[in-house]
């Protein structure tokens, strides 16, 4: 297998490994970590536990690491995913259309925007919710993703996202791909292809979700979908794709619990 389907690996680090005669992913997979190629090969030790992962196709869990889930101990645990068009995000007139969280039972709260105008109404529902319960808002590459937008709408609006922004702890950035070795706990057997091969869906599924037969299959048709809703002029027509939106903002909501039990059950 090529060198450049390991993460963190990219042409130049391919180019060093395979001067040195690493040419290939099963050859990567048998170094050790204080290989004399440690000295002179960037994130090492990282590289060489995915490629074990992938070939051995089995997590693989550094021992020496404290897991972040250490820190986060909490009452108030919440899963969190936000459904927004990113394009409108800082102009308007509207971006964010569906706010959800679930707590650790399973029970799921969901703020749905019937209508554009009333996108001001929902954040200030949240903000005040946020206020309230002081929740740990456990996000799936929230930093780049819902964190990033939803600071973009409360600024829009001039709204205080602060008490928001510091309620959120990221699994992906910081147990999934930390891209630092003295973070980096797990190491999935997860090739890189496309943009986001340890996305949301690639690593619940990794880990053994079994996913449900959604009609929305990604975050570029939710927007998509929404758009189909505004536009709809038959009441049962925009309940079907409201009900569609809401399956798969809570089927996020359910993937980013699920990679968090699993993780954290491999602390025991």
């Amino acid at each position: 297998m090529d060198l450049i389907k390991v993460p963190l690996i990219g042409e130049p680090t391919a180019k060093i490994l395979k001067k040195h005669g690493i040419g290939n992913v099963e050859q990567l997979a048998t170094l050790t970590i204080d290989n004399p190629l440690s000295k002179i090969v960037s994130n090492f030790s990282l590289i060489v536990n995915y490629a074990k992962a992938i070939v051995r196709k089995e997590l693989i869990i550094n021992k020496d690491i404290t897991s972040v889930f250490d820190t986060i101990e909490s009452k108030n645990i919440y899963f969190f995913d936000a459904e927004y068009n990113s394009n409108y995000s800082t102009t308007g007139p509207y971006a964010v259309f569906i706010l959800g969280w679930m707590d650790m039972n399973n029970k799921t709260h969901q703020l749905f925007l019937e209508d554009p105008q009333d996108e001001l109404k929902l954040l200030r529902g949240f903000s005040e919710w946020v206020k309230t319960e002081s929740p740990l808002l456990i996000a799936y590459g929230s930093k780049s993703g819902d964190v990033l937008e939803l600071g973009k709408c409360f600024s829009r609006y001039d709204m205080s996202f602060t008490h928001i922004e510091n309620s959120f702890f990221d699994v992906y950035a910081n147990v999934v791909f930390t891209q630092n070795v003295n973070k980096q706990k797990y190491f999935l057997p997860i090739v890189k292809s496309g943009l986001k091969p340890l996305g949301l869906k690639n690593v619940s599924k990794c880990l053994g979700y079994r996913q449900s037969n959604l009609k929305i299959s990604n975050g570029r048709d939710a927007p998509r979908e929404y758009k189909r809703y505004l536009r709809g002029e038959h009441k049962m027509a925009k309940k079907k794709i409201k009900k569609e939106l809401l399956r798969y903002n809570q089927e996020d909501l359910k993937r980013t619990k699920f990679i968090y039990d699993i993780l954290k059950k491999r602390l025991l």
